[in-house]
């Protein structure tokens, strides 16, 4: 089944046939707020129901020429712990954890940064085998080369993406680094190795997320509006690639970064 006011909100959002759409979410206030509406007890059971519309919705929306990807990141391979392919949960919300129960999605091969997929390009996705997170091999890149949408669903705080654009660039405020541990897919386990760049945590500095997400809205890249009374928004991510390139390269990324504590001389 799908659901026709979430159907006709994004259609006017601008969402269509073909497009290739990144759902990030917090959905919790999003179900709580549809339940309300629609008189529904707010339970696990009608959770998952109306994510199932939810999701249903969406792979209507942009048709079997479409492709949806739903983050299921997980950065407990950074701190040694084996990645279980069929098992690991993604740390990134309850849609993307969902959408790797249903049969029609499946999950792109990096144990960092994963994503749950449907759609036309989704046999490409899994197929790829990038050890580098944010490399030009990696499920970001092709969110910038087909020129993909992120729709956000309560949670305009950080924006993943930029990384990918910061390691094109080349900033002075991160670095590769590879992280070790146990690879378990098809009840087969090895050793392996996946890079990111990370943070250089000597130089007192954090990702600064809103700041970076008011940035694209200034610039047009982002634009709000409510889905059952919750803050949703869509980020044209091509779009958003040239405006951090720009913040990069000519305003030391002030809108990317800030000093993370002050320190005492």
């Amino acid at each position: 089944m799908i659901n026709e006011e979430i159907l006709t909100t994004l259609q006017n959002q601008g969402i269509k046939k073909g497009d290739v759409l990144l759902v990030s979410s917090g959905v919790s206030k999003f179900i709580k707020n549809f339940c309300e509406q629609y008189e529904i007890d707010y339970s696990r059971k009608n959770t998952n129901i109306i994510l199932g519309y939810f999701i249903n919705t969406l792979q209507n929306l942009v048709g079997k020429q479409g492709t949806l990807l739903f983050p299921t990141y997980n950065w407990e391979w950074c701190r040694g712990k084996r990645f279980i392919y069929e098992k690991t949960l993604g740390a990134t919300g309850y849609l993307g954890n969902y959408c790797l129960t249903r049969d029609d999605f499946q999950r792109t091969q990096h144990p960092i940064y994963s994503f749950a997929v449907w759609g036309k390009y989704k046999d490409y996705l899994i197929s790829l085998d990038n050890i580098d997170s944010w490399g030009v091999d990696s499920p970001f890149a092709f969110l910038y080369k087909y020129n993909a949408k992120n729709l956000f669903i309560n949670c305009d705080t950080f924006y993943t993406f930029k990384h990918f654009v910061e390691q094109c660039v080349g900033v002075k405020y991160r670095y590769q680094k590879f992280f070790k541990s146990i690879y378990e897919i098809n009840g087969m386990e090895s050793t392996r190795e996946y890079a990111m760049y990370v943070r250089d945590l000597s130089l007192n500095i954090e990702s600064d997320g809103p700041a970076t997400i008011r940035l694209l809205f200034q610039k047009k890249a982002c634009k709000y509006f409510d889905l059952f009374f919750t803050k949703c928004g869509i980020i044209d991510m091509r779009f958003s690639y040239e405006i951090i390139k720009d913040d990069i390269i000519n305003n030391y990324s002030k809108n990317l970064i800030k000093q993370k504590y002050l320190v005492e001389k």
